[in-house]
């Protein structure tokens, strides 16, 4: 048996994790990083594939402060604008990955299924 771990980041919107948050009007996440997980069995002809993708939240936000005890955040515009952007994300995640799952780790953990067309169920915790 074989095992390889790879990890593909972004070059669209790539830097430090405290400096580039969010989406921009293109669709792209910032610290956007794709984990593909190998793992062969060559004697049986077993070939195995699992990728996990990662980013920012496909949000216009900002975090100003980097100190510990202040994790404000702000968003840098309205809902109204910021769904053309969150819809691209989306909807080139599903073109390249088919169906997704997300798992909302800032709030309160829930987990979203979607697929095409764009439909979303949402469980919670």
């Amino acid at each position: 048996m074989r095992c390889c771990l790879l990890t593909r980041l972004s070059c669209s919107r790539a830097g430090a994790r405290l400096s580039t948050r969010g989406i921009d009007t293109e669709g792209r996440v910032a610290v956007f990083a794709e984990t593909e997980q190998i793992i062969s069995i060559l004697e049986e002809g077993i070939l195995a594939s699992f990728i996990q993708i990662r980013g920012s939240v496909p949000l216009f936000w900002e975090q100003r402060s980097y100190q510990a005890e202040q994790h404000r955040i702000s968003f840098t515009r309205r809902f109204h604008c910021t769904t053309p952007a969150f819809l691209k994300h989306f909807n080139d995640l599903i073109r390249r990955y088919g169906r997704i799952l997300i798992l909302d780790l800032l709030g309160q953990f829930y987990i979203f299924c979607v697929q095409i067309p764009f439909e979303v169920w949402f469980s919670p915790p």
